[in-house]
This record gives structure tokens, C-alpha cells and sequence, in this order.
């Protein structure tokens, strides 16, 4: 397995992976500009796990590094993390994790956090095993 930059020849398949992680089909031509705008950005990194080079993307890790007042450091936040279902359980979630940290760390982030829905169970149970701690709550609201 490699685990790289995404790029743009990535796009079409990190939409169906996102659409995976929200079990839901979400609109494709703002998913594709915003993916675009990203890549583009230095304030963002998304990477790809392959099961060999060249492979269609089988997972992908999305992030945003900033600086937070409440830290007063720079932060990396997972806005996305999924592994496609026919290769879960297979090292791939670990080796992004892992490459996303890294990446965190190169970028000057001082600590990684994120967000998962609170029925995600086994999600909970992976970012425990990656020596995540659970210590804050998230609160939504609509906007209409």
C-alpha cells in the first residue's frame, strides 16, 4: 500500500469516498470545486492509500492546518477520513492516520483533532486505538 498527496486525477474517486463516509450521494460539481479549491490551498492536505501506485485511491485523509486562538498554536483538524468498506479492517485507516499525523507534524501542527458523528461506534473505537482521547462535545444547527 502507498499512501501520497492527492491530486486532481484523484477527484472523482475521493467524492465517491466521501459520499461513502456521509452514505449519502452529495452534489458532485460543488464537491469537485471544492476539492479543486483545497488542492490548491496550503491550508489544506489530502491524502490517498493505494493499494499499489497508480491503483484508484481506496481511502483518503482531508485536513486543515490553522492556527486556533484557543491553542494560540497551529492545529490540524481530519474533516474527512474514510477507507472504502471492501478493504476496511485492513491496515488502510492505520496507514493514513499514521501519514496524516506526519504530515500534521512537518506542517508545524502542535496537535490533530476532529469531529465524528456520535453514532460512528467503530469509528470512535478506531481513533481510540490511534491514541486519540475523547474530551470535548460538538453541537450542530442548520442554517436555513
Amino acid at each position: 500500500m502507498v499512501v501520497e498527496a492527492a491530486t486532481a486525477a484523484d477527484a472523482e474517486r475521493v467524492w465517491e469516498l466521501v459520499c461513502i463516509l456521509e452514505d449519502t450521494e452529495l452534489d458532485h460539481d460543488a464537491c469537485q470545486r471544492i476539492f479543486a479549491e483545497q488542492l490548491a490551498s496550503p491550508a489544506w492536505c489530502c491524502l490517498v492509500a493505494r493499494e499499489e501506485p497508480g491503483a484508484p485511491a481506496v481511502g483518503v485523509i482531508n485536513m486543515r492546518f490553522e492556527e486556533q486562538l484557543h491553542h494560540a498554536e497551529r492545529v490540524a483538524a481530519i474533516l474527512e477520513l474514510v477507507v472504502d468498506p471492501a478493504v476496511r479492517s485492513g491496515g488502510v485507516g492505520h496507514a493514513l492516520f499514521a501519514a496524516g499525523c506526519e504530515a500534521a507534524r512537518a506542517a508545524g501542527c502542535v496537535q490533530i483533532e476532529l469531529e465524528t458523528g456520535s453514532w460512528r461506534e467503530g469509528a470512535h473505537r478506531f481513533y481510540e486505538r490511534e491514541g486519540m482521547i475523547f474530551d470535548h462535545r460538538y453541537y450542530t444547527m442548520k442554517l436555513s
